[in-house]
């Protein structure tokens, strides 16, 4: 599964090209979620980030609406 998600990166950085997997991913949704449109990657450092908020997230809020496509993108 390395060997697969390296050739991902590649073919996401537009190096390669690669056919499509056989198998389903074992985690089904990882490479099918597109990052959303609207997200900007934060750079810095984290004391440049500062005050952070920390909350909680409830399910079919507002807030999950967006935070679910990126956990899902990232995990």
């Amino acid at each position: 599964m390395a060997a697969r998600s390296l050739l991902l990166k590649l073919e996401g950085s537009g190096l390669i090209r690669i056919p499509p997997s056989l198998r389903l991913s074992v985690n089904g949704q990882r490479y099918q979620i597109p990052l959303p449109a609207h997200v900007q990657p934060i750079g810095g450092t984290l004391h440049d980030q500062q005050p952070l908020k920390v909350g909680i997230v409830i399910s079919g809020s507002a807030m999950a609406k967006v935070f679910q496509p990126l956990l899902a993108y990232e995990h």
